[in-house]
């Protein structure tokens, strides 16, 4: 029986997981609080009613759907080269 050197698990995983989730959570935040003080502090009240319907509607998707608008946008460039997705 050969006894493998460095036991093989799912830690890496978990690990990059975690760090993909905090990295998107870091840049959802910043952007979410970028739009909503641009909304109330920056934009003028004739265009606040129509820039927060507009997030509103951009929330309503799920985003399955933008990662899959992505994908096929990115496949579409080229980018990646090969895809089993494009």
């Amino acid at each position: 029986m050969v006894v493998a050197e460095r036991p093989f698990g799912g830690l890496a995983m978990i690990v990059g997981t975690l760090e993909t989730s905090l990295i998107a959570l870091a840049l959802a935040v910043l952007v979410g609080l970028g739009t909503s003080i641009a909304i109330v502090f920056l934009v003028p009240r004739r265009l606040r009613n129509i820039i927060a319907t507009l997030v509103e509607l951009l929330a309503a998707v799920p985003s399955v759907v933008y990662g899959l608008w992505g994908t096929r946008c990115c496949c579409h460039l080229g980018w990646p080269s090969r895809s089993i997705l494009g």
